[in-house]
């Protein structure tokens, strides 16, 4: 099935306490081959990442911004502590697969 801008899925991810995490997505911005948008909602509450692909020498460089709400309460306050130390690894490390399909193929 080919991603279009609009397409709609389901993802499952990992997230402390809740390791097959639900999340319905959609493509909101696809410019091939430079540009994605995935939009996913969790709780009432966007989630937005952004890919881009940039050429080097080497092959390519893939860039990923998510941007999403802010946690309330005590949570928000070591939310960028949190962040750090386990949803931003976790992030990069779902950087890699792409990179490793591409490469064995």
């Amino acid at each position: 099935m080919p991603v279009l801008q609009g397409t709609r899925f389901t993802s499952y991810g990992w997230l402390p306490n809740d390791k097959d995490h639900r999340n319905d997505v959609e493509v909101t911005e696809l410019a091939t081959p430079t540009r994605l948008v995935l939009t996913s909602t969790d709780r009432g509450e966007q989630f937005v990442n952004t890919f881009t692909v940039t050429p080097i020498p080497a092959g390519a460089r893939i860039e990923r911004v998510t941007d999403m709400p802010k946690p309330s309460g005590v949570v928000g306050l070591i939310f960028p502590i949190l962040r750090k130390a386990l949803i931003q690894p976790d992030m990069t490390k779902g950087l890699t697969r792409p990179k490793a399909t591409l490469e064995a193929s």
